[in-house]
């Protein structure tokens, strides 16, 4: 009979224990739930801030690039420009240098 008595010890407790276990079984579930919702937020946040930065950095790419090709063209604007008043210097020292030479 000792163990009915057990049993029946365990069934009286576990009675007694019942709505202080399905308390703290709900506060479990509802701990995890929000835990869970409260990550997806923070996972979805953090994506966010990289498809952000992922923006920004293509942008800045962007204007280096624009950047780049501008500084390109005014250094070809720049050599066409010295290359045209190098020939025009030269020019003009060959006529002189004909003209004293005739003179002579």
């Amino acid at each position: 009979m000792s163990i009915e008595k057990i049993q029946d010890t365990f069934l009286d407790k576990l009675k007694e224990q019942s709505f202080a276990i399905i308390i703290l079984v709900a506060v479990l579930y509802f701990q995890s739930v929000f835990r869970t919702n409260e990550l997806k937020e923070i996972q979805n946040l953090y994506e966010q801030r990289i498809a952000d930065l992922k923006k920004e950095r293509d942008a800045e790419r962007e204007r280096w690039h624009e950047r780049e090709k501008y500084l390109i063209e005014q250094r070809d604007e720049f050599v066409n420009i010295a290359k045209y008043k190098l020939v025009q210097d030269s020019n003009s020292n060959l006529t002189k240098k004909k003209s004293s030479t005739e003179t002579k």
